[in-house]
């Protein structure tokens, strides 16, 4: 999943996302807010072997907002 803007909000609940694989920016999930105003939000749901070569801030996800990613529930 690839989100790139400003102030937004993205959730992901009831989701699995498995057997991806990114260059660089996580393998599962790219997440920037380029104003550091936007929310990540991840609910009930399943990240499992999605590598990156290259950056990433949490096992398959790379993700630049406002706060911290919200997990609830995830197997990484």
């Amino acid at each position: 999943m690839y989100a790139d803007g400003n102030n937004y909000r993205v959730l992901i609940s009831g989701t699995t996302m498995a057997g991806n694989h990114a260059r660089e920016g996580g393998g599962a999930i790219f997440f920037v807010s380029n104003d550091r105003s936007g929310v990540l939000d991840i609910r009930s749901s399943t990240l499992r072997g999605n590598p990156s070569d290259g950056f990433q801030t949490d096992p398959g996800i790379y993700f630049l907002g406002r706060r911290q990613v919200v997990i609830d529930s995830v197997v990484k």
